[in-house]
């Protein structure tokens, strides 16, 4: 756990304590920078949160790193979780990455290749970095309004008091309260509706185990399916009888997915519509001190396995550039005149930084530059996410996912000689 001195400067407030919300408290935290997050939950245990994710050496990887997590990180990571087996209808395997060494290949450095990691377990890991109470369970957001360009008034659906705030962060999904504040646009409805479930370990078969070669115990299904945006509220599931509901969609395929859908625990199954914004999505906005990251900025499809990973580095990104606001320049320290300056000079001892209020023209300016870095950096994983969908649910989509994992490496080496350095040379121009 982190600790910070009290600081007469407002809190950076923070709407939703998921990945991209936590990332950057932590991050705050670690410069002194006081925020506190406002969450609608009433506990970190009041709601599942899903199964696992794959973390990114460049974004989620490189977020814990930064907020000096990654070392406790490594011990729930499962580097063996990275690997990939696919397979078409009928059960016959194309390709089976357990087959070719992908689990021993990282097994031995959980921070090579994308090590899975649950999503429970990552989000207590980063609430368990940040100071007592920074997180206010409980508090439900029933409107914002701006009050001018540089306030903003939050009211809680809990009955507590508004909060008045000068710099006001939405990390609150993909139906954000703080968005409209800087643009209109809505997500699209992307045609796939999904349904997440969870086998418990004791009703895994050896059957059930090999069909996945499942090495951890754990099995978490997503059955998705390409379905009208209405299907779910005109279809909802019963109360009994949910996987049965479900399997039956998957008749023509083969029994051992059924099978799966039926062992698992039917309190744990839960529908979900598939979002995603359009990825030439920018804008601009006059507000001095409110910005967005993670799925209220640009959710996308789960096709591309960035959600999580974008939002841990929308939050990394965004640190640095309100810490930069919120601290006080260091005064600059010149050489003594020749010839003493060829003396040895004893480094400076730290110096804990000197908060300030930021200045809101330049708040105003770092903030939609940051906006830009961050789409600049979604959009081709937003594209992707949906290019890859439209491969999933296609004619012969088994060969076809199967060839393009195939030429990924070749996509890989095209991207970092061509599209990398412009990245990196845009990100530059938008930081000056």
């Amino acid at each position: 756990m982190t600790t910070s001195p009290k600081s007469s400067v407002s809190p950076v407030t923070v709407i939703g304590a998921g990945p991209g919300g936590l990332v950057l408290a932590r991050y705050l935290q670690l410069h002194s920078v006081p925020c506190v997050i406002y969450e609608r939950e009433t506990s970190a245990s009041a709601r599942g949160q899903g199964g696992s994710l794959d973390l990114h050496g460049d974004t989620g990887l490189e977020a814990l790193r930064r907020t000096e997590l990654l070392d406790e990180a490594r011990g729930l990571m499962r580097p063996e979780g990275d690997v990939l087996k696919i397979m078409n209808k009928t059960g016959k395997v194309l390709w089976d990455e357990n087959k070719e060494g992908g689990a021993s290949a990282t097994a031995a450095d959980s921070t090579r290749g994308r090590p899975e990691i649950d999503r429970t377990d990552l989000r207590n890991l980063l609430l368990r970095s940040l100071l007592p109470d920074t997180v206010k369970w409980g508090y439900g957001v029933k409107s914002i309004a701006a009050l001018n360009n540089d306030e903003y008034e939050i009211t809680f659906l809990n009955g507590q008091p508004p909060v008045v705030t000068s710099c006001l962060v939405g990390a609150d999904g993909v139906w954000s309260k703080v968005r409209p504040l800087l643009h209109s646009a809505k997500p699209f409805y992307s045609g796939l509706t999904m349904y997440d479930m969870f086998i418990p370990p004791g009703d895994l078969t050896p059957e059930m185990q090999k069909y996945v070669d499942e090495l951890g115990g754990k099995c978490v299904i997503y059955a998705a399916m390409q379905l009208p945006e209405a299907f779910l509220d005109a279809n909802p599931l019963p109360e009994v009888g949910k996987k049965e509901t479900i399997a039956k969609h998957f008749e023509d395929w083969h029994p051992m997915n059924r099978e799966l859908i039926m062992a698992a625990d039917e309190s744990s199954v839960t529908p979900r519509k598939i979002w995603s914004f359009d990825p030439d999505l920018t804008w601009d906005s006059p507000l001095t001190g409110v910005t967005v990251i993670g799925d209220a900025a640009h959710v996308m499809s789960p096709f591309a396995g960035e959600g999580v990973n974008q939002a841990m580095a929308d939050g990394m990104d965004l640190g640095q550039t309100l810490v930069k606001q919120y601290h006080h320049p260091r005064p600059s320290t010149s050489l003594p005149p020749f010839p003493l300056s060829f003396l040895p000079v004893s480094p400076p001892a730290s110096i804990s930084p000197t908060l300030r209020e930021p200045d809101r023209a330049s708040l105003h300016r770092r903030l939609r530059a940051f906006e830009r870095r961050m789409m600049r950096r979604a959009s081709p994983e937003m594209r992707g996410a949906l290019d890859n969908q439209k491969v999933a649910f296609g004619d012969d989509s088994a060969r076809k996912f199967t060839a393009m994992f195939k030429w990924f490496i070749l996509g890989f080496v095209v991207d970092l000689v061509t599209a990398a350095p412009k990245r990196a040379f845009m990100n530059w121009w938008d930081s000056e």
